[in-house]
């Protein structure tokens, strides 16, 4: 018995060896265990401001607005101003769903969160170089983003000098047969997290932080907004 245990314990060492070796090092592998599936998420305290960010020239003058995420002007839907450390951590088939703010819900005359949508990640762009040289994106898009970057760069100098280095690098672009906008709906997220068994995720909703949901988890609000 004694040496049988001893054989499972050296092929499960042997195993793990393995394991760091294949995922490039020990924090590899440990990243690679603990990777969400996804992230309900938005820009501002894991919610987003509904509505566009207006672009101003270089005398203050409103010249266009930008949205983000954006899921209309290109021919895929993008996210790349907004949500800088989330978007850092993401990575392709990552899910992101996109809830609006309690004062954005209230002012739409709606009762409780929802989802207005959900994008599926693609693959991510490096940097503005990247960004300004992506074909899958209109001339007029890089423009509006280019210039709401350095709005808020100059804001991140001021008030969050730790984002000015990563506020312009990973750009995702969704995967467009699974991403999807729902807009303005009544199907309120906590109902859905409910039917779905989810209750714990539903009671995170008015929470400072909403818990990340993994897994099959994940999969089953995916495709219960979806459907």
């Amino acid at each position: 018995m004694g040496e049988a245990l001893s054989g499972l314990y050296f092929d499960l060492l042997n195993l793990i060896i393995a394991l760091i070796g294949l995922f490039g090092g020990l924090p590899h592998l440990i990243k690679w265990l603990q990777k969400p599936n996804i992230a309900l998420i938005d820009c501002k305290i894991l919610r987003f401001s509904e509505g566009p960010s207006p672009i101003e020239d270089e005398n203050g003058q409103i010249v266009g607005q930008q949205w983000d995420p954006d899921f209309w002007i290109n021919p895929v839907s993008v996210w790349g101003i907004c949500g800088p450390y989330v978007r850092t951590s993401l990575e392709p088939d990552d899910i992101v769903f996109f809830l609006p703010k309690q004062i954005s819900w209230k002012k739409a005359c709606l009762d409780d969160y929802i989802c207005t949508g959900v994008l599926v990640v693609d693959r991510k762009l490096t940097d503005r170089n990247a960004v300004m040289s992506e074909n899958q994106l209109t001339a007029t898009y890089k423009r509006s983003w280019e210039k709401d970057l350095d709005i808020h760069l100059i804001r991140d100098r001021r008030e969050a000098p730790r984002t000015v280095n990563i506020r312009g690098r990973n750009f995702i672009i969704g995967d467009n047969e699974k991403s999807k906008w729902f807009g303005k709906n009544e199907k309120y997220l906590k109902e859905i997290l409910m039917d779905i068994g989810l209750t714990i995720y539903a009671n995170s909703l008015n929470n400072r932080r909403i818990k990340n949901i993994h897994g099959n988890n994940a999969k089953l609000l995916y495709n219960a907004l979806i459907n």
